[in-house]
């Protein structure tokens, strides 16, 4: 019964984000605020300074860390975990770092799926994929509920602090279509518009199309609009880096290609280029892109072809025009017989002094983190 109603849920779908798309809210005045030009091109070596297992051993398996600097020198760290992915004591986890001296404190559990029942007022059957953003100081933490079927019919929440991590709202489930309202996921941060008042938050859809979108929030979480960014080829897990007040480049995990995927997007968060392929390879696998304080971008993303055992950042200098591989994260050439494994799922975040954090999934047993410098450069 439910493989013959797939087809009017998709089309439910479809008709309830076109609806969405065209709600009162006037997006026309919305800005990004750009990223600064690079400064140079001359090539950079990374060095690695330290290197952590964070969720120590908690939980038999974990996955999908998000981070953020915080301004009092720390940076705070979320992943889920449990017995595997999807299994109901999976929880919402988290952990500080203490940039100065080098050091995590023991992880400890954020969110429960009795949590999630309890606020969110309904039956939870998985929690998954959380990832953090900042405005006005305020973290806005959203993170991804089933109640039926898998990922592809996610609810998105969101949860919020104006205390850096020390206590958070009770989470609310984000109003993304008007229908189903379903099939909204997030991987990578949001960031604040040119008005400090509005977070563009970049999700995909994955039950009737895949594609990557723009969720517009306010201060206080509630969904004003969300916009399709690409209508040319499907993709997942979008990360944006803004290059004007009116444009930004977009980069996505390929859902049909093997390459990491590139367009530019509008400040309402529209398509304005055809989408292309990189000439980074990508089996696949999520990634991450950010501007670097010298204005240079980095990338981390997998780069072999069929697996996800190679983690590679990748620089560019000419806001994405081209790209070079500066640093190999982890790599393992060949698995014993019967073992799986995989660096995956990564996070990147640069602190206030310019060091590099690099957070992946390491083989689903733990949240590693390492700690780079640019070399021969000092930090900061």
């Amino acid at each position: 019964m439910m493989i013959r109603l797939i087809p009017l849920i998709a089309l439910l779908l479809l008709c309830s984000v076109n609806l969405l798309n065209s709600l009162s809210w006037d997006s026309r005045a919305l800005a990004f605020v750009p990223e600064r030009a690079p400064t140079s091109e001359a090539p950079i070596s990374l060095q690695l300074q330290s290197d952590h297992f964070i969720s120590a051993g908690l939980t038999p398996s974990v996955h999908v860390a998000s981070a953020i600097a915080l301004p009092n020198q720390e940076i705070l760290a979320f992943w889920y975990g449990g017995t595997r992915e999807g299994h109901r004591d999976v929880n919402l986890y988290q952990a500080r770092y203490n940039i100065a001296e080098d050091r995590w404190s023991e992880p400890s559990t954020l969110y429960t799926l009795a949590d999630a029942q309890q606020q969110l007022g309904r039956y939870v059957k998985k929690l998954g994929n959380a990832s953090i953003s900042v405005m006005n100081g305020r973290l806005y933490l959203s993170f991804v509920t089933v109640s039926i079927g898998g990922w592809a019919t996610a609810h998105l929440n969101m949860m919020m602090s104006d205390d850096l991590g020390r206590n958070w709202t009770q989470a609310e489930r984000l109003v993304t279509s008007p229908f189903w309202n379903i099939s909204t996921l997030t991987r990578n941060r949001g960031f604040a518009m040119a008005d400090k008042q509005v977070l563009a938050l970049p999700v995909y859809q994955e039950l009737a199309h895949v594609r990557p979108e723009f969720l517009y929030l306010d201060s206080q979480g509630q969904v004003l609009s969300k916009h399709r960014s690409t209508s040319d080829v499907y993709a997942l897990a979008p990360v944006a880096i803004p290059t004007s007040e009116h444009s930004a480049q977009l980069f996505a995990r390929p859902d049909t290609t093997s390459s990491v995927l590139s367009v530019a997007v509008n400040a309402q968060g529209r398509q304005t280029s055809a989408t292309k392929a990189t000439d980074i390879v990508n089996p696949n696998a999520s990634l991450d892109a950010i501007a670097l304080q010298d204005g240079s971008w980095l990338m981390v993303t997998n780069d072999r072809q069929h697996d996800r055992l190679r983690l590679s950042l990748y620089r560019s200098a000419n806001q994405g025009a081209d790209w070079q591989r500066v640093y190999v994260v982890e790599e393992e050439l060949e698995l014993p017989e019967g073992e799986k494994a995989e660096f995956s799922y990564p996070w990147l975040v640069q602190d206030f002094i310019g060091q590099i954090h690099v957070f992946y999934t390491w083989k689903r047993k733990e949240i590693r983190h390492q700690v780079l410098v640019k070399f021969p450069w000092e930090v900061s």
